[in-house]
């Protein structure tokens, strides 16, 4: 009974792997997908992520953001739940949007934190930039 028992465990750890695994290189190949569809418009691409606890289980939110150096996004892309099966999916309406438009259109709180861990990256790679975090037009610091 035990053997059996620890046998269906480790057969579900094992399958939850593999699907963990395939779903993460289909997002990996968006991005990289995104990567080449933004090549040389001179943008930013950035993650973030959130797991909000229902219980026991956890129910996750992903967003890949391209930021322009503007501050304005050229493509978000998000996906929420609580199984591997889920694939980010394009949001348009917030395409063309400055980032505080966008925040303050946001209406669930795991997507805010997502796309705000997402923000806080771009805030250092302005930094590593020389750029001003807090200016929307990207004007270097003196």
């Amino acid at each position: 009974m035990l053997r059996s028992l620890l046998a269906i465990l480790f057969a579900a750890y094992v399958l939850q792997s593999i699907f963990s695994w395939i779903q993460l290189k289909r997002v990996y190949s968006l991005i990289d997908t995104i990567k080449k569809q933004h090549k040389g418009e001179g943008c930013h691409l950035v993650t973030g992520s959130c797991r909000k606890a229902f219980f026991v289980i956890k129910k996750g939110v992903f967003t890949i953001l391209v930021v322009d150096f503007n501050g304005k996004l050229v493509d978000y892309y998000d996906m929420e739940g609580y199984s591997v099966f889920i694939t980010p999916k394009q949001n348009t309406a917030y395409i063309g949007m400055p980032l505080e438009e966008v925040r303050s259109c946001l209406k669930k709180s795991s997507y805010l934190a997502a796309f705000n861990k997402a923000v806080e990256q771009l805030g250092y790679l302005r930094e590593a930039a020389g750029m001003d975090v807090h200016s929307q037009t990207g004007t270097e610091t003196q």
